[in-house]
């Protein structure tokens, strides 16, 4: 999905289709002014300028309002656009998403930068998750259970009912030497992202043929994507084992929940390779001050290391990789 400043009226959004190589636009007036912090099933999750927050189809324009933004723990001082106050959403459904029906869904957000609340439609406000101090990263609805990680790698199970509660799975992280690069702060024509006191990066979870990865994305300057590294989950040695190349597979990552597909059923596409797009990460304070940065998105070739950068624009919303399902 094409950030709204690519669009000259504001009440359309357009579409890239990396399939057939071709762009699309279509009248969503409902996200004039709103930004997307989430896709799941087809579904969009917006933050409106008036703090309000829905899941919306774009094709058939069915709206879902969820508790507004301003039933969620504070904090912080809201942003004087608080629209970025949520970061990242994801939408869980037990059942089969048909006929517009999301009675039994539910909704997980990231918000002011790393801490954790959910939902459902229907609910007059969001439920806070955590205690604010585990700081996460990412969440994934994985083999029906909710998981979250934070930047030091650790993996928390995730329980809504009867009450919020947290476990760690007590995986090993990786190593130091394992989850960076020391080779990589000085390769020829890569951007050089180490800094005095360590490097910038953010961490995701993406299901993947059955197994969970673990993949670390490394910030250059102007938080510029400059390597990506990943880990499966070894469940039976309770660890992270490094992955060093996917085969003819293809990961998704960004604001939308990741996923995968092969490069076999989509010729058109490169396998072996990470396709990202721009997250309002937790070390940029753009999320609580409203700075818009640059988005930065494109593919990185496991084989090589190497990365193939989009041209970007300043948006509200990131691009963000979308899956249409059908009806």
């Amino acid at each position: 999905m094409i950030p709204t400043s690519c669009v000259s009226d504001g009440l359309h959004y357009g579409f890239f289709c990396l399939f057939e190589g071709k762009n699309f636009r279509l009248k969503l007036p409902e996200v004039y002014r709103a930004r997307c912090c989430g896709s799941d099933y087809g579904w969009l999750i917006m933050v409106g300028h008036t703090r309000s927050i829905f899941l919306l189809n774009p094709f058939t324009r069915v709206s879902i309002l969820l508790p507004r933004q301003s039933t969620l723990p504070i904090k912080r001082p809201l942003a004087v656009d608080s629209r970025y106050y949520i970061r990242k959403a994801t939408l869980f459904s037990a059942s089969p998403v048909a006929n517009n029906n999301l009675d039994d869904c539910l909704v997980v957000a990231i918000y002011c930068t790393d801490n954790l609340a959910f939902c459902r439609p229907g609910n007059e406000a969001w439920t806070a998750i955590d205690d604010g101090n585990k700081k996460f990263e990412d969440i994934i609805f994985y083999d029906g259970k909710l998981y979250a990680i934070n930047i030091k790698y650790d993996l928390i199970l995730v329980e809504l009912f009867p009450y919020p509660k947290e476990t760690s799975c007590n995986i090993t992280p990786p190593t130091e030497e394992e989850a960076e690069d020391p080779g990589l702060f000085n390769h020829p024509g890569r951007v050089n992202y180490k800094t005095p006191d360590h490097p910038k990066k953010t961490v995701y979870l993406v299901e993947f043929l059955g197994e969970l990865l673990l993949v670390i994305r490394f910030f250059g300057i102007f938080s510029k994507s400059a390597m990506f590294k990943i880990f499966k989950l070894d469940q039976q040695g309770r660890c992270w084992i490094r992955v060093e190349e996917l085969g003819d597979q293809i990961l998704f990552i960004g604001t939308s929940t990741g996923f995968s597909v092969s490069a076999l059923d989509y010729p058109q596409l490169r396998g072996n390779c990470i396709y990202f797009t721009y997250e309002y990460s937790r070390h940029s304070e753009s999320i609580i001050y409203g700075y818009r940065p640059r988005h930065d998105f494109g593919v990185f070739h496991l084989e090589d290391n190497t990365i193939d950068f989009c041209k970007s624009r300043f948006s509200l919303s990131p691009p963000i990789w979308f899956t249409p399902i059908s009806w």
